[in-house]
């Protein structure tokens, strides 16, 4: 007997059947079917896999809502990337996350996949200066449809405590001694006179300041001179001052009377805690007796502690770190708006358009004191602008009793200690001003740099941040902070429209009060106020019961209208006024026993309407429903009159639009058969 297969269902015979034509053609069959409907499935997969694929070229060259990844070609300043694939589109939000081949010497420029040279600027619409972008690392860059801005770049803040204390000798006997000599502190220098006990002779600090490490690096620097022509050589090291030395720089035969800078990076070789050799050396003890070198300005970083291991700068990266200039002008740019300014007498001063406003009805001024150094050169810049009146820059002793110097450009400071900035309006009317930089030095600044807290002279960038509370969650994802001497990168989300792809935030939660406000919980973040295209802020609520036909129409919900018309009610208590009113059934009879009840005051024409009364023994109603006419009269009501076990009951059908009585507009006025105050409700 034939057997089926357990699949498919094919007829199998068995041996003692005979072939049979329709079983092999039923078989056939049901083998062309299902191989039909296996072509159709690869034909829609094929399908699916080409729209997957489609859609998923579109995300990997979308760097708008992701940025993409390149290492920089090209020379430094005048970086090239390859984007691959390329971007679809290249507009205002375009990313990419760039590893620098070569650290920058000043302004630069990024050119993405051939599009041109786009400049690249800090967080503050400025060009970026040396070193802002370094060998090694990644940084993120924004497109604002015509630069590249620097993410997260982390302000004007240095990332490097100085570990040296009174580096700058601010301090006479400050924490500083000798080797093989006589040291005296003045006028920030060290001086320090070879001794007669060894051919060399150095200074360093009393105290450990390098916490040891085997390959941690060690940056330093230090300003120095000798006062003879047979010094063999100068040098700055890391040493523990027992057994192990690690020259950082070397300067051979150097030149009488000239200062040299001196920088390096002493890679440790133990784990012996270090302090840092500025040192003198002569071919013999002879010859290095009474010898004299100056130290001054002398720093040290450690790389290793501050970047991480295998992501130290380089040398040459960190001197471009530490010679940038430092505005000694708080506010010189509107940063804090009027802020560290001090008008005088009568005038005013106010930012318009990102600049500085000075007005008075007569001659105007405002100063700010700044600490300098004595005796020592600075340079002055700023931009100013007339519009009625001359409006001009001057130096003044912090008395303001005597002019040093006025305009832009070089002054010395003398003997002071302090000096007053004045931006003077010479006459009536409003003059301008911006960009106010005061430098020490005798160049002028390449581009306008903000006032700079911290001083590479205080050693102590915890004690400057101490008082910080912020966390890695009160900073923007991707922002650099300092708190408590810590540098943190921030996690907090940002919700804004630009960061998200025009997307909205859904809230967390949301609930109403019952009083007409409903409080809502956002997700935690960062946001602004602000609308998209349509209008709409960007958080989101979603509930699908809120929508018009949910709400009356009339009545606004949050900026909603309703559309929902529905059916329009009232109720309240009537008196059932007693006597003989003669009220028509619906087969054409009358009957003069019946009490009526007569309200007023409605505002539509019901089409139900319910009486009731109840005196304890007897349940009292009268029901006038139009939506279900009865089938003798269209429009009718029903009087019952039942007892309270249900056993007897009366029932009368009186037409409700012969006098007296009525269904209208404004009221009604039905037959009852209760003879006191009943409850009603009419339905629209």
């Amino acid at each position: 007997m034939a057997k089926n297969t357990s699949n498919y269902n094919l007829k199998k015979p068995s041996p003692e059947d005979f072939y049979n034509v329709e079983d092999q053609n039923g078989n056939m069959d049901i083998i062309d079917q299902e191989l039909e409907r296996l072509n159709e499935d690869n034909q829609n997969t094929d399908q699916k896999i080409s729209s997957v694929s489609s859609d998923l070229s579109s995300h990997l060259s979308d760097y708008v809502r992701q940025p993409g990844y390149a290492i920089s070609t090209g020379v430094a300043n005048t970086y090239l990337a390859t984007l691959n694939p390329a971007p679809a589109t290249f507009g205002e939000g375009l990313g990419i996350v760039l590893k620098i081949h070569a650290a920058n010497t000043g302004p630069s420029t990024l050119n993405v996949n051939g599009i041109g040279a786009k400049p690249i600027i800090d967080s503050k619409g400025y060009q970026i200066q040396a070193g802002k972008l370094l060998y090694g690392r990644i940084y993120s860059l924004k497109y604002d449809g015509a630069n590249f801005q620097l993410q997260g770049e982390g302000g004007d803040i240095p990332k490097l405590p100085n570990l040296i204390k009174n580096g700058n000798f601010t301090i006479y006997d400050g924490g500083w001694t000798t080797y093989n000599g006589n040291l005296v502190i003045s006028n920030n220098i060290a001086t320090l006179t070879n001794g007669n006990v060894n051919y060399f002779s150095q200074i360093y600090p009393l105290s450990t300041i390098v916490k040891g490490g085997v390959g941690k690096k060690i940056y330093v620097i230090v300003k120095v001179k000798v006062t003879n022509a047979v010094c063999q050589s100068i040098q700055i090291s890391v040493s523990d001052n027992t057994t192990s030395t690690v020259p950082a720089a070397v300067i051979s035969t150097p030149t009488n009377g000239v200062i040299y800078t001196i920088s390096g990076i002493a890679t440790l070789t133990t784990e012996l805690d270090r302090t840092i050799f500025v040192r003198q050396n002569y071919v013999d003890i002879a010859t290095a007796n009474g010898k004299v070198m100056e130290v001054m300005e002398v720093m040290a970083f450690d790389l290793t502690d501050s970047f991480g291991v295998g992501n130290e700068p380089t040398k040459e990266e960190v001197d471009v770190m530490v010679s940038s200039y430092t505005n000694m002008v708080r506010n010189g740019n509107c940063e804090d708006g009027t802020k560290y300014w001090t008008p005088i007498a009568a005038a005013a001063l106010s930012v318009e358009s990102g600049r500085f406003r000075l007005q008075s009805t007569i001659m105007a001024n405002v100063y700010q004191i700044i600490k300098v150094k004595p005796n020592t050169n600075y340079y002055i810049s700023g931009n100013l602008y007339s519009v009625t009146a001359t409006i001009t820059m001057r130096i003044f002793n912090s008395a303001r009793t005597t002019q040093i110097f006025q305009g832009v450009g070089t002054f010395n400071s003398g003997s002071n200690t302090e000096i007053a900035v004045v931006i003077r309006n010479e006459a009536e009317g409003g003059a301008y001003f911006d960009s106010i930089m005061l430098i020490e030095g005798t160049t002028a600044p390449s581009s306008y740099r903000s006032y700079l807290k911290y001083n590479w002279w205080d050693s102590s960038l915890q004690s400057l941040t101490s008082d910080a509370t912020a966390t890695i969650w009160d900073g923007l994802q991707g922002k650099v902070y300092y708190s408590g001497g810590n540098r943190l990168v921030g996690e907090m989300s940002n919700r804004t429209f630009a960061t998200n792809g025009g997307a909205y935030t859904p809230a967390s939660s949301w609930k109403a009060d019952g009083g007409g406000a409903l409080c809502v919980r956002p997700q935690e973040g960062y946001y602004k106020s602000e609308v998209n295209g349509n209008g709409y802020g960007p958080i989101i609520m979603n509930d699908p019961n809120f929508i018009p036909s949910n709400i009356v129409s009339g009545k606004n919900i949050f900026g909603l209208a309703g559309s929902f018309t529905g059916k329009r009610f009232a109720t309240g208590s009537a008196d059932s006024v007693a006597g003989s009113y003669n009220f028509a059934y619906v087969d054409g009879t009358n009957y003069n026993y019946f009490n009526q009840v007569i309200v007023s005051g409605l505002t539509f024409k019901p089409t139900l309407i319910l009486l009731c009364y109840s005196d304890g023994v007897y349940q009292y109603y009268s029901l006038y429903d139009e939506r279900a006419a009865n089938n003798l009269y269209p429009r009718s009501v029903k009087l019952f009159q039942v007892n309270k076990y249900m056993s007897t009951w009366t029932q009368h059908n009186i037409k409700a639009d012969v006098s007296p009585a009525l269904v209208s507009t404004t009221g009604f006025t039905l037959p009852f058969l209760g003879g006191s105050t009943c409850t009603w409700l009419a339905i629209e």
